[in-house]
């Protein structure tokens, strides 16, 4: 079991001296620092616990020693792998862990020094001339995959970077793209103090309170995690921004919505795509501020750039039975002005929204439509018509990439018969 700070930097670096390369790593027993210069590889094994008596150290010194070796030898394997996956740097850990490539045989080529001391701590210098240290051909087959390893390590880890290389890098599919994000704004991920704090503030309200009632307490946490250098993932980026838009005083909403408007264009993946294609098509008619907007305003205006789990998420009451008759008899007018009670009085859940969205579809207001209906499918994908909704607003809105939504439905076994008629009768 790794210990809770485990890290790895691998960082290749052209120097005037003869060191070229060094690689970083931790287990539970010590920190090992491998460094690679023009004719030897030296090891530098730290213990994490103070270990005394002569046999438990000559114990210790076999176990670091035998360790060394594989770590070597798995860096060595380690970095001649030719993936196109930029961010090698963080994979080496995750791939020491799966691989199973052992180099005891190696052992005997490796001298090492006594024991070191400086204060409390105390290590060991492993070395040996690059020229001793034979890898095997069959050692390079079988490796496991950067998408294998990457979910190992989202894993592992359960934070932003680790879940932003994942996604930016696998094109997760839509239903895993919603789940990792619901990961991390529901407060289940690892982030930094300032985003936990913010996100167990008034949790099924911030929308709510943000909006209209000025928390100081909720406006301090906000101004606290807006001080944090942003990530550079464009995925790190949107869950941030996202609780942020939420929970942020109306004064800064705006700028943050921007903000995550540019992570959100430069995501790759269908779900990124079409909510991106949402926000280009939005519809503000009838929104002028955010100090005189309700929740529903929000949501029709700002597509997709609220955090759900910072909104009241219930079951339908009674304004939402009434719609429903008025949408069954044709008042489509009345069926929104009661839906929108029902999203300001008693909250969110996917059947409010996705009759949101099928009603606005019969009024041929396509850009108000697909907001609900995209969060209807974010809280739940199997929501009875939506996606059969959701292509259809697409198709109304000429989406360019209508024809893999499509064909992603389509595969799903689950799919409601009336939506899979819908999104078969657009097929030529």
């Amino acid at each position: 079991m790794k210990t809770i700070y485990n890290y790895i930097v691998i960082a290749c670096l052209v120097l005037p001296s003869t060191l070229i390369a060094q690689v970083y790593y931790a287990d539970d027993m010590a920190r090992y620092e491998i460094t690679i210069s023009h004719a030897d590889y030296v090891i530098k094994a730290e213990l994490l616990n103070d270990i005394v008596g002569s046999r438990r150290l000559e114990l210790a010194r076999n176990k670091l020693k035998l360790k060394s070796a594989d770590l070597l030898g798995n860096y060595l394997v380690f970095k001649e792998l030719r993936t196109g996956y930029p961010y090698m740097n963080d994979l080496f850990e995750v791939f020491v862990d799966v691989s199973d490539l052992n180099f005891e045989a190696q052992l005997y080529h490796f001298s090492n020094s006594g024991w070191q001391t400086e204060g409390s701590k105390k290590w060991l210098i492993f070395k040996c001339k690059k020229s001793d240290f034979i890898i095997q051909e069959s050692y390079y087959n079988d490796l496991p995959d950067i998408p294998q390893m990457l979910q190992l390590n989202f894993e592992r880890k359960r934070d932003l970077k680790s879940a932003s290389r994942l996604q930016e890098f696998s094109q997760s599919s839509m239903e895993t793209s919603i789940k990792n994000e619901a990961f991390f704004l529901s407060g289940r991920g690892v982030m930094e103090p300032a985003y936990t704090t913010l996100l167990t503030l008034n949790p099924s309200s911030q929308l709510q309170s943000s909006l209209f009632n000025n928390d100081s307490i909720l406006s301090q946490a906000v101004y606290e995690a807006m001080s944090l250098a942003m990530g550079e993932p464009n995925f790190e980026k949107i869950v941030k921004y996202k609780i942020l838009f939420t929970t942020a005083p109306n004064a800064e909403k705006e700028k943050i919505y921007h903000e995550y408007l540019a992570a959100l264009k430069n995501m790759k993946g269908l779900w990124w795509d079409i909510q991106y294609f949402a926000s280009q098509n939005r519809d503000t008619t009838g929104f002028h501020s955010f100090d005189e907007a309700t929740v529903f305003d929000v949501l029709t205006a700002f597509p997709l750039s609220v955090n759900v789990f910072g909104m009241a998420i219930s079951a339908e009451s009674a304004y939402y039975t009434s719609a429903l008759e008025a949408f069954s008899k044709e008042d489509f007018e009345l069926c929104i002005q009661l839906l929108e009670k029902e999203i300001n009085y008693n909250g969110i859940n996917h059947k409010t929204l996705n009759l949101i969205g099928a009603t606005y579809r019969l009024q041929n207001k396509a850009p108000k439509a697909l907001p609900f209906l995209l969060l209807a499918y974010q809280i739940n994908h199997e929501t009875l018509y939506v996606r059969g909704n959701i292509s259809l607003i697409l198709s109304a809105l000429n989406y360019p990439e209508l024809d893999k939504v499509n064909d992603y439905f389509l595969a799903q076994s689950n799919l409601d018969p009336w939506s899979r008629t819908q999104i078969e009768n657009m097929k030529p």
